[in-house]
């Protein structure tokens, strides 16, 4: 990770790669702004929230939020969990004679608004490898050419997903964000895809067939990992197995176990001691 030492790019462009176990609350956590600069936040790994102007944003895997000039954002971040995440510093006139196109996303929409787009799961990989890459080049100034190439192929991941969510939003694709949010925030109490689409006042095919195409994934498997996800920060915290089962949204214990393995290679029992 290239953590508080910005990586080696061109044209004024600082980047920051941090994970940390047990992150700490420092001013760069608070709402502030920028006055001349872009910023791009990816997200990859933990839990987070993102306020951008008053509007908040669950934080996924492949999430990335935009911001100009005078937008006020800052994240409020889950102590006990690992945090890894991205951000870069980019000058509004930086790539105006390279591809003015990678930065429409950033400029060319309202003020507070469509600051959040999430990739798909290929999207968002291919941006954590170029993120690889960048670490890589640490100390090496005289390799800023090969670390601006991996951004520019970030930007344009970034760019092509906002473009796309755009375009589904028309197509009522907010439904696939509100599933997610509903998800986060209630997994304990939804039952099934068919509960939660009735929460959204849809067909499950519908919401199944929507969420697939834009997740890469089915609405099921998402539903599932959630839920191990949420039952192994129980887990961590001190909770019993059959706490950690039922306040996750599992309704049998013997399901659990056998989901649970099959996601982290070892029993629930076996994960708390560890």
């Amino acid at each position: 990770m290239f953590g508080g030492t910005p990586a080696f790019l061109p044209l004024g462009i600082e980047g920051f790669h941090y994970c940390n176990q047990t992150p700490q609350n420092d001013r760069y956590h608070f709402l502030h702004t920028h006055e001349d600069l872009y910023e791009l936040h990816l997200h990859l790994n933990g839990r987070s929230v993102f306020d951008v102007e008053g509007r908040l944003f669950p934080m996924f895997f492949g999430g990335a939020v935009l911001t100009k000039p005078g937008e006020s954002h800052g994240v409020r971040i889950q102590q006990d969990c690992l945090y890894e995440r991205a951000h870069f510093w980019i000058p509004v006139t930086a790539l105006s004679s390279i591809d003015p196109s990678l930065t429409r996303c950033f400029g060319d929409r309202p003020f507070g608004q469509k600051n959040y787009v999430l990739l798909t799961p290929g999207a968002a990989s291919h941006c954590a490898a170029e993120l690889v890459r960048i670490d890589a080049l640490r100390g090496k100034p005289e390799l800023a050419s090969v670390g601006f190439a991996s951004l520019l192929a970030i930007l344009s991941e970034v760019s092509c997903a906002s473009a796309e969510t755009a375009r589904l939003a028309e197509r009522g694709s907010e439904l696939v964000t509100e599933a997610i949010r509903l998800i986060d925030e209630k997994v304990e109490s939804i039952r099934s895809v068919e509960d939660l689409a009735d929460r959204l006042f849809v067909s499950r095919v519908h919401l199944s067939r929507v969420f697939s195409r834009q997740m890469e994934t089915t609405l099921s498997r998402y539903l599932t990992n959630r839920r191990v996800e949420r039952a192994k920060e129980l887990l961590r915290s001190g909770a019993s197995v059959t706490e950690a089962c039922f306040s996750s949204g599992f309704s049998n214990i013997s399901y659990f176990i056998r989901v649970f393995k099959s996601s982290t290679g070892v029993t629930p029992h076996r994960y708390s001691e560890n």
